[in-house]
């Protein structure tokens, strides 16, 4: 019997996958520039100061797309892998609440 990849199954049954690494070297903690020296420059920064990353996959599983870093006070606080779907979602919401906030000024 094939063993199940629940990550991967978690990955398409909810859109996203909340991980505790990026590879070796970011982890919850990691600082911004740590980041930035080991992955290099994100695909999209979004205003509230995610970061998304196309094409990460992660170790020992089909799991794959792209990698949403969240960051709070410089330093990582959260990292995920989400569906291509849910990264437009992300990116359109971002830019959404940028023009609403725009409007109001």
């Amino acid at each position: 019997m094939p063993k199940t990849d629940v990550a991967a199954a978690q990955l398409a049954a909810h859109g996203h996958l909340a991980v505790n690494a990026a590879g070796p070297h970011v982890e919850i903690g990691t600082p911004r520039i740590k980041v930035l020296t080991k992955l290099g420059s994100p695909g999209v920064k979004l205003a509230d100061g995610r970061w998304i990353y196309q094409n990460h996959e992660l170790a020992d599983s089909e799991a794959s797309g792209p990698l949403v870093v969240r960051f709070t006070n410089g330093r990582v606080s959260s990292l995920a892998i989400v569906t291509s779907a849910t990264a437009t979602a992300i990116i359109a919401s971002s830019q959404n609440a940028a023009r609403t906030r725009f409007a109001h000024q």
